[in-house]
């Protein structure tokens, strides 16, 4: 039986109609057609590459994440331009580069115009890492990507959201609505909930399901109940699972051991990331220690990134809340911590060091100079915290298999212009001045005659009304034209046009109206029309333009002006201080200033660099293991599950996995491949008439649903309505148990499409005696534990822990009662016959609502 399209056609953002995305297989292109729903990844499936994934929901198009790496390759992108003008939203659900990198360039370049969906803290913190990716960027080459500008003009827009928050996209008629839920991972971590109907697409990837020192765990498991498809990150498949502790003590042990022998340790970073979660570590650790070594952390962004984290306090996990509370001290008033904005404020601290450099691939910024500078010697040490994309120098130094590697690394700075290039580059500057000037005065000069004024008679001086001309000549051009033409309003030279609305007087045709003698007098000798006379003043810094308010002011030249008139009086570093000033934020400010406006060139240098310093790797990323991952899932039983973002190796595994015992339903597309989730979330609305409705018995259900029972045979009307129209009619045959209505039987008309409600065995109350009892419901066995020891039953689990796999967990309550799941979804009870058997029994079935 073919199923309805859940979505209705309706408009793209732009008014006009979008294409549909080339599916493969004959289902999505079907889909297409008839405007299902569609999930296509355009790049980050059966890779590691960053994440951008394409949902189609009828006419409604929505992007999840839109990421880049380092490297800042165009070429990735290309995908994204087919379906960048059509998108309605973007959600994004981390604020690093692999979830964010790609969206000023999408909006600069590919059409991208639609809102950003995101939490507070992940719109800014992605906002600062993108800034501080261009500022690194534009300090080593020209940089044209993006600009600071489209960085802005992306998060200007953006919708912000609470997490728990449903928001409706797109019109009301497309009746999808997204839900932010906590994901961990980063402050602001999102899982995105998407929901059509009663359907909900879940978008997990990059969760948590550990509490960290200041940031909270993901939801997952309690805030998803059997949806209908969940694409789930396959990227940590092959990732085992390591303590917090021994993660905890792995770091300090690296960091504490070039210390010990007088060396510096470099940790690459990102903006806006993990790096909070790392900084609060070593804050306690060094708070703890008592080390006495300075923790620096050097990014372009680095005083914005902590005061916007101070800010955020309500994101964090609810023990770092409670301190709040009970203290008033943030997490992070560092004590140990100071942030720096140059490679030469590091080294200007004396001694060994820890320094968290950006960015984390060290493809640009400080960390890729401090390496330069530090690889060399045995004493130091560079650690890394996460995974570097492919094709980055953190990669390569990674997965370098030799002891002491020799790498090649381009190193590009710009330097300013000095001597013949700051000569040149100033004669190039004042050329291209001088020619907007003479473009600008053209044009200007165009829209004047347009406007009833002219041109400035030669010379490029204009000569006011009153001055005196020399006889026999007569001024030539458009309005001496225009002159002769019969007009009863003549026009003026244009030198004598001041401003617009008023009307001269003829002087020809009435020469004894005016006087006989002065400027009036020889302008009628000389044929002119009186106008109006100003004061005028040669050279004038408006040169010679009016408004409604009178001449146009020179903005620069009157600042100018005001400095001249000040004198050279500058804030001396004291006084702003006494004034409360933040003079970090004022250096990274002026920092930017110069960077921007100094003439300056890229210097390029290619540097073979013998690693002699000790390179090691903790796993610092907060992301769920890969047995973790298939635990939350088996917990969360998607209907259909849809796995990308992993290595083709770790992909495959992990569907198998999840096809043995998670879900019967487990694809993993490849990038371009479409995936038809139309019959997945596909959901008939039928319309009953009064005379069912009142013999069904609706039970309530936890929240505000209410269910009842009801069946019948579903086959289309036999009137021509819409081809998705359906009808319920009775399951057997005979004479109906409920009244029907002639002329259109006992249901009448349908809802949305025609369906309607046949009469025969329909019903709810009649049927009990034909069918089995059916429960609606979930029954969690932690919390039955709970309920069993509240009414005095001793229960517990047999191991130590109730996750372990699906169908694992056993709760025994006594000594001869267990109650376990399966894996098809049913909860066995097992005991010998007593009183107990069925008092259990009674408070196992008061957990479902029985229809």
């Amino acid at each position: 039986m073919d199923r309805a399209p859940i979505d209705p056609d309706g408009p793209s953002p732009h008014g006009e109609p979008s294409a549909p995305l080339v599916a493969d297989g004959a289902g999505a292109a079907r889909a297409s057609a008839s405007g299902g729903v569609v999930f296509t990844p355009l790049y980050g499936a059966h890779s590691d590459d960053p994440l951008c994934y394409h949902l189609r929901v009828g006419r409604l198009h929505l992007l999840l994440d839109c990421g880049w790496t380092d490297l800042l390759d165009p070429d990735l992108l290309q995908p994204l331009r087919a379906v960048a003008p059509a998108i309605h939203g973007v959600l994004l659900s981390h604020p690093d580069m692999a979830h964010a990198g790609a969206l000023p360039y999408a909006y600069a370049h590919l059409g991208l115009r639609a809102p950003v969906f995101c939490t507070v803290p992940v719109a800014r913190l992605a906002q600062l890492m993108l800034y501080d990716q261009f500022l690194a960027r534009r300090a080593a080459e020209d940089f044209e990507l993006f600009t600071l500008d489209d960085i802005d003009g992306v998060f200007d827009g953006a919708v912000c959201l609470k997490y728990a928050q449903p928001h409706t996209v797109g019109d009301e008629h497309h009746g999808v609505s997204v839900t932010p839920l906590a994901a961990g991972h980063t402050l602001g971590g999102t899982i995105w909930r998407i929901s059509k109907d009663t359907e909900d697409i879940v978008y997990a990837v990059g969760f948590n399901h550990r509490e960290e020192r200041i940031l909270g765990r993901t939801v997952l498991e309690t805030a998803v109940v059997r949806p209908a498809v969940l694409v789930a990150d396959a990227g940590t498949a092959a990732v085992a699972a390591v303590k917090r502790k021994q993660r905890d003590a792995a770091l300090v042990d690296g960091i504490s051991s070039a210390l010990g022998e007088g060396g510096s340790v470099l940790l690459p970073v990102d903006t806006g990331g993990r790096v909070l979660e790392l900084l609060a570590h070593l804050e306690h650790v060094w708070g703890a220690m008592g080390w006495a070594h300075p923790v620096l952390v050097a990014t372009g962004e680095s005083y914005s990134m902590v005061e916007c984290a101070k800010g955020m306090l309500e994101w964090l996990n609810p023990d770092t809340a409670r301190q709040f509370d009970a203290s008033r001290t943030s997490p992070f008033n560092f004590k140990y911590i100071r942030l720096c904005h140059s490679v030469e404020e590091v080294e200007e601290t004396p001694g060994p060091k820890v320094v968290l450099a950006s960015l984390a691939s060290m493809e640009a910024g400080f960390a890729r100079a401090l390496f330069v500078r530090w690889a060399p010697d045995l004493r130091n040490t560079l650690l890394f915290t996460s995974r570097a994309p492919p094709g980055s120098l953190a990669h390569t130094l990674q997965t370098q298999d030799v002891r002491f590697p020799v790498v090649s690394v381009s190193m590009s700075a710009r330097v300013p212009l000095e001597g013949e290039e700051l000569r040149e580059y100033e004669e190039q500057q004042r050329q291209q001045q001088q020619l907007a000037m003479d473009a600008a005065r053209g044009g200007q000069g165009d829209a004047e005659a347009e406007q009833g004024g002219g041109r400035t008679p030669r010379g490029g001086r204009r000569v006011m009304q009153g001055r005196r001309r020399r006889r026999g000549r007569r001024p030539r051009g458009r309005w001496w034209m225009a002159r002769m033409q019969p007009s009863p309003t003549p026009r003026l030279p244009p030198s004598d046009v001041f401003c617009e609305g008023f009307s001269p007087l003829p002087l020809a045709p009435f020469p004894r109206a005016l006087p006989s003698h002065g400027a009036a007098r020889s302008r009628e000798r000389e044929g002119w029309v009186a106008g109006p006379v100003f004061p005028f003043s040669e050279g004038g810094g408006g040169g010679g333009r009016w408004d409604e308010y009178g001449e146009v002011v020179d903005a620069e030249g009157l600042a100018a002006v005001v400095e001249q008139m000040r004198g050279p009086i500058r804030p001396t570093a004291s006084g702003l201080e006494a004034a409360g000033v933040d003079m970090a934020a004022l250096a990274e400010a002026e920092d930017v200033l110069a960077l921007m406006e100094r003439p300056s060139r890229v210097r390029v240098e290619h540097v073979t660099v013998q690693v002699n310093c000790a390179i090691r790797f903790v796993d610092y990323e907060g992301l769920a293991d890969g047995r973790s991952v298939r635990t939350m899932l088996a917990h969360v039983q998607p209907l259909k599950l849809i796995l990308v973002h992993g290595t083709a190796e770790g992909t495959a595994a992990m569907q198998q996995q999840a096809l043995a015992g998670i879900c019967s339903e487990c694809v993993a597309p490849r990038a371009g491949e479409s995936v038809d989730l139309t019959a997945d979330l596909a959901t008939f609305k039928v319309k009953l008439t009064d005379d069912i409705f009142k013999t069904l018995h609706f039970n309530k259900l936890p929240g505000d649903y209410e269910v009842a029972y009801v069946e019948g045979r579903l086959h289309p009307s036999s009137t021509p309505p819409p081809p998705a129209s359906l009808s319920l009619l009775p399951r057997i045959t005979g004479p109906p148990l409920l009244p029907t209505r002639s002329g259109s039987g006992a249901g009448g008309q349908g809802g949305e499409g025609g369906e309607k409600v046949q009469g025969g065995d329909v019903g709810g109350e009649g049927d009990d005696a034909r069918r089995r009892a059916v429960m609606v419901g979930d029954v969690k066995l932690n919390e039955f534990r709970v309920l069993l020891q509240a009414h005095g039953l001793q229960a517990g689990f047999v191991s130590a822990t109730p996750v372990a796999t699906a169908g694992a967990a056993v709760l025994k309550c006594g000594d001869s009662l267990a109650i376990r799941k399966v894996p098809d979804h049913r909860v066995v009870l097992e005991g010998s016959i007593s009183d107990d058997y069925y008092r259990v029994r009674q408070m196992l079935y008061s957990q479902y609502s029985t229809l």
